[in-house]
């Protein structure tokens, strides 16, 4: 809160919300942080499901390549508009969420939006072919 003035409290029970333990000692910043700060556990979480998504994309191509079909590359091209969605997004958070960036909030749900429809899009293509190569398969 704007002009709120942090101190350190005796008791973690005397600062409501502080989620400390009755006697461990509640050390407050003393500057204000900024409203939309990340902590490192939520920094750590953007990363990591940024790197996991990348990772997820690697896997699909090289299984499709293994297999042989082409639908699972177009998959793992399909989740390109995601990452980049989320790569908007975790430069918003870098630059603290500035006003001057909304751009990017804008450029981010625009991309969520079309990543969900790729997506859709390739997987019902995968669908399509899998059901294809079954029923050339049977008897």
């Amino acid at each position: 809160m704007p002009g709120r003035q942090h101190r350190i409290g005796s008791l973690g029970a005397e600062q409501p919300g502080s989620g400390q333990a009755i006697g461990r000692p509640y050390i407050a910043p003393s500057q204000p942080l900024p409203l939309h700060a990340l902590s490192l556990p939520t920094w750590w979480i953007h990363l990591a499901s940024v790197l996991e998504w990348v990772a997820a994309m690697v896997a699909i191509q090289t299984f499709g390549l293994r297999r042989l079909e082409t639908g699972w590359r177009w998959l793992s091209l399909a989740m390109l508009p995601a990452l980049v969605s989320a790569m908007a997004a975790c430069t918003w958070h870098l630059f603290d969420n500035s006003a001057d960036l909304q751009g990017l909030v804008v450029l981010q749900a625009g991309l969520t939006t079309l990543g969900n429809g790729t997506l859709a899009v390739a997987a019902w293509n995968l669908l399509r072919q899998q059901r294809a190569k079954a029923s050339q398969q049977q008897p």
